[in-house]
């Protein structure tokens, strides 16, 4: 049974902060866009057809290291416990951790973004389409929780669980690792294309903890509003986060600007203003709308996104082989099912986009016939 919640502002505003300047860090110094999604699934991808992978391979170690930060000094509020989504199956649970796991990665390649990516960068862009993306995406976990307790008979009410104040000086702790942190990445000019991503992942994983995001409790907790005990605390991250990237890509849009990353250019779709390839980024539709429904049941149903499933995975294990037998192996099989389903989609998206390239290239010819002139010559 899940652990009683409480409502957590304080952690989870400043876990948010945290969030937030890491992904101010990896936009104004490297000129990358921190969706976790966004950064996985390519570093996949690259591995297996031979492209670059310093940046993600760095920041994705950064987090990791973050959740074992979390795990050494933060354990009893960043991983309370794991949860038996089948209760009184533990194989069962496993399988849904499958699905969870298959749909956030579908999800999240077809939506192409995640919680950060579409709620911390896009909407810092004022991008149209994040919003559409994170309204889906909110809307669908509170409907699929809201029908999973209907499912259990759990009487409608609605009420806020009560407040807390920090119970330990973690918060202030990491607080001050951020600030310190921070400052020096700015400030060594030297490798920063290597500090920098680590860095910011590391900042990124110790946030994720700091706010509460790494138990699964505490983020079904904010999508479960009918039931009596909703905890509104990841709301305080959203917004924690949003008060570091919003005046970030603020910097980053004004005219001349460039990363600190000396001949480094900005991520596409970039950090907003004017130019068609933004425009037509902006623009939602319905594979996005898609991908951000089936991301919204995976959430729901399993509490987790791809950030938090690659910061708990070692912890999950630690955790999990002194109390939870065979659920030690949930958030490995997720964060399995998660890669493989993301590379899965992205290879059929990438066929259907050469398919459809080849179409109007058929077509433009047809069109346009070599004169006889041409032909003959």
């Amino acid at each position: 049974m899940p652990l009683p919640q409480v409502f957590t502002p304080i952690e989870s505003g400043v876990g948010g902060i945290i969030i937030g300047t890491a992904c101010a860090l990896a936009l104004l110094v490297n000129g990358r866009i921190a969706g976790c999604s966004g950064v996985v699934g390519p570093m996949m991808r690259n591995m297996l057809l031979g492209g670059p992978i310093r940046f993600q391979a760095l920041f994705v170690s950064g987090m990791m290291c973050g959740g074992l930060a979390n795990l050494m000094f933060n354990r009893d509020f960043a991983f309370p416990q794991i949860l038996e989504l089948n209760e009184g199956s533990p194989l069962g649970s496993l399988f849904v951790y499958a699905i969870g796991g298959a749909l956030v990665g579908v999800g999240t390649r077809a939506g192409t973004g995640c919680t950060s990516g579409h709620g911390l960068c896009g909407l810092a862009r004022i991008s149209p389409r994040s919003l559409v993306a994170i309204c889906l995406l909110m809307g669908t976990g509170f409907l699929t929780v809201f029908l999973k307790e209907r499912a259990m008979s759990t009487p409608i009410d609605f009420a806020v669980v009560g407040f807390q104040w920090p119970a330990t000086n973690f918060t202030l702790f990491a607080s001050i690792i951020t600030l310190v942190l921070a400052l020096l990445t700015g400030l060594i000019r030297v490798h920063q294309d290597i500090h920098t991503p680590l860095v910011a992942g590391f900042l990124f994983g110790l946030g994720l903890g700091c706010a509460g995001m790494t138990s699964q409790a505490k983020v079904i907790g904010f999508l479960n509003l009918t039931t009596g005990a909703w905890d509104p605390s990841l709301a305080f991250v959203m917004g924690g986060g949003f008060c570091m990237t919003f005046p970030a890509y603020a910097v980053a849009r004004r005219e001349g600007a460039r990363p600190q990353l000396p001949e480094t250019d900005w991520e596409k779709p970039g950090p907003g203003g004017p130019g068609p390839l933004t425009v037509a980024w902006n623009k939602p539709d319905m594979k996005m709308s898609f991908g951000m429904i089936a991301f919204g049941v995976g959430w729901g149903i399993t509490g987790i996104c791809p950030g938090p499933a690659l910061a708990t995975l070692i912890p999950s294990v630690v955790i999990g082989s002194y109390h939870a037998g065979i659920l030690l192996l949930s958030f490995p099989v997720f964060t399995l099912v998660f890669c493989s389903s993301w590379l899965i989609t992205d290879r059929l998206q990438a066929s259907e986009t050469q398919k459809m390239k080849s179409s109007l290239l058929s077509d433009a010819k047809s069109d346009n016939p070599a004169s006889p002139l041409m032909s003959s010559s």
